[in-house]
């Protein structure tokens, strides 16, 4: 019940607005979200599908088989959502402000990482505090045969983005770096100023990190409490951070000592 939610305020959500690439060749009339991304799948990665289910059928193993289900509840292949914010919740770009900035982003993301593109975005005017916006992209590398497969570090290679001295991430580090660098540089041409700088309230650690440590002291707390089988489900909803379309927060580690090996979450 939308008028229950303490975050959300009903008489601004008619100013929420909904972008879906319209150059994809979907009919986007009368389209949800998630049947607007299940027919991207679909569409796009077609070929990856057939690829992948032959090899698993020929190996016998049919559990290898993927669908577009499948794909959308597995954090291998989700989309990756990014939170866009201009300003904080008590000083913020106006409406009309964050749309021409948002629309701007999206144009020179998409043409300037043509591998990971934006495929949809919503922005939310009726939620406490600054107008936001949330943008998923997927990760689009190519196979020998020049078909579309879905793999961020290849999509990250073919766009330039390498791995240096075999650092783990680095190639995310500098896109994710690059791609803020490109949005302070647009907001500012809106004569809005981003501050890229890491926040001092803390510790000079960047939000990532900032959230990771903080929830690694909360997984020390619920370690010590031994939760019953009852609690495990809150306690899933508890510790996972949606960062990016399904990246927890939490090291692999210590996910699994957690919830146990082999396991994952998904929404």
């Amino acid at each position: 019940d939308i008028n229950k939610a303490d975050h959300i305020d009903a008489n601004r959500i008619s100013q929420n607005d909904y972008w879906r690439n319209p150059n994809l060749g979907i009919d986007l009339e009368n389209k949800t979200r998630q049947e607007f991304i299940e027919e991207y799948y679909a569409k796009t990665y077609g070929a990856m599908l057939v690829k992948q289910n032959e090899k698993a059928l020929k190996q016998r193993k049919p559990q290898n088989c993927l669908t577009v289900e499948k794909m959308l509840n597995s954090s291998r292949y989700t989309l990756e959502g990014m939170i866009f914010y201009l300003g904080n919740k008590n000083d913020y770009a106006d409406r009309e402000t964050h749309l021409k900035v948002r629309d701007e982003f999206i144009k020179q993301y998409n043409e300037k990482y043509p591998q990971a593109p934006i495929i949809c975005a919503e922005t939310h005017c009726d939620e406490k505090g600054a107008i936001h916006s949330t943008f998923w992209n997927v990760w689009n590398a190519h196979d020998k045969d020049g078909d579309i497969i879905f793999r961020q570090g290849k999509a990250l290679e073919e766009m330039g983005f390498v791995n240096h001295n075999k650092l783990k991430d680095n190639a995310k580090k500098t896109f994710t770096k690059d791609v803020r660098e490109m949005c302070a540089e647009i907001a500012h041409g809106f004569g809005v100023k981003l501050e890229l700088t890491p926040n001092k309230s803390r510790g000079g650690q960047s939000l990532e990190d900032y959230q990771r440590d903080q929830a690694k002291k909360e997984f020390e707390q619920y370690k010590a409490m031994t939760p019953n089988e009852e609690d495990l489900e809150n306690i899933k909803k508890k510790m996972k951070y949606k960062k990016v379309g399904g990246n927890y927060i939490l090291s692999k580690e210590d996910f699994e000592a957690l919830f146990g090996a082999g396991k994952e979450l998904t929404f």
